[in-house]
């Protein structure tokens, strides 16, 4: 149960930041390089 709702909760973090690619891009380049670490570990 608790694998399916952090499944769920990665899957909306990914749609997130794939919604927002540039604004993290261009405004938040360190936290969105530490997001995307995170993501792939």
């Amino acid at each position: 149960m608790e694998l399916t709702i952090w499944l769920v909760y990665r899957s909306c973090v990914v749609t997130y930041l794939y919604a927002n690619v540039k604004h993290f891009f261009f405004y938040y380049e360190p936290t969105f390089s530490v997001l995307l670490c995170w993501l792939l570990v």
